[in-house]
């Protein structure tokens, strides 16, 4: 087990641009993004039990930011000339973690909802829901419903 100073200064130097990109995309605001991540980091690290490696520090930030976005509405209220962050900007909080969590970490329809406390059939509805929102701006989604994470790892 590393000490928490070793870790928080390997999460800083080597997770935070995917942390950091993570955040944007739920509050669709740099700003926010900045401030999303460093509350996340300060809950995770100010518990009795920290994390013991990196790997374990970046998932738990990561879920702290959800449920941080869900819990508080981290969201910009300032209009975005971006007409996709505006777009972002409008959808629910469900709405955004589903979808980031979908395109960005990768993950299936049963760890979105896992993760956002729902049922499959809620994860999928604010799937559903977001990718109808964004349809204008980005064009039809043809992608398959991910249903299984595949394992790449040599």
């Amino acid at each position: 087990m590393r000490s928490r100073p070793t870790i928080l200064a390997a999460l800083y130097g080597q997770s935070m641009p995917r942390l950091a990109a993570f955040a944007c995309i739920l509050t669709g605001n740099d700003a926010r993004a900045v401030e999303l991540v460093q509350s996340a980091t300060v809950k995770v690290f100010t518990r009795s039990r920290h994390p013991a490696t990196l790997e374990q520090a970046e998932a738990k930030v990561l879920a702290m930011m959800r449920t941080l976005v869900i819990d508080s509405r981290w969201r910009s209220s300032a209009p975005s000339a971006d007409p996709v962050a505006a777009a972002l900007a409008a959808l629910t909080p469900h709405e955004r973690v589903a979808l980031a969590m979908y395109y960005w970490e990768q993950a299936t329809v049963v760890e979105i909802s896992q993760a956002l406390n729902l049922s499959e059939h809620g994860a999928r509805r604010c799937l559903d829901k977001g990718r109808e929102a964004l349809a204008p701006l980005l064009g039809e989604d043809d992608e398959p419903e991910r249903t299984q994470t595949l394992d790449v790892r040599p």
